[in-house]
């Protein structure tokens, strides 16, 4: 899949993971996907990934922006889990925020890749307790 945008997306709910996209198998069936030249900004996941959340998934993400995301728990950019694998390539990954730990990239078991990208401005509010 490439050379398209995904904007202002809405995913409500705290079991709502990718508020722009989620990349999954079925029935822990891995998939394999390439994305290409994307623009996943400014969504909202009520769980984790605001961006993009991979399950399952043997993913390369190359030559995309995931700007200003936001997310209730982990991963305001990127969160792969259930042994995904990413790639990613030249990719810009700015801004995003998450309401508990990890704000841009949250990667869980797998293989990840980071090749000529860029991870900055990402920000977390940890939950306090009274």
């Amino acid at each position: 899949m490439s050379g398209f945008s995904i904007i202002n997306g809405n995913c409500t709910g705290s079991n709502c993971h990718g508020g722009g996209m989620k990349v999954s198998g079925v029935n822990s069936q891995y998939i394999s996907a390439t994305l290409s030249d994307l623009n996943i900004s400014n969504n909202d996941a009520g769980g984790h990934a605001g961006g993009i959340y991979f399950s399952y998934a043997n993913a390369i993400l190359e030559n995309s922006v995931i700007i200003d995301n936001e997310c209730g728990s982990q991963g305001g950019a990127i969160r792969a889990t259930n042994g995904s694998s990413t790639t990613l390539s030249y990719v810009l990954v700015d801004g995003n925020k998450a309401e508990s730990s990890t704000c841009g990239i949250k990667y869980e078991q797998g293989h990840h890749y980071i090749n000529n990208s860029t991870i900055v401005n990402n920000s977390c509010l940890l939950y306090t307790s009274d």
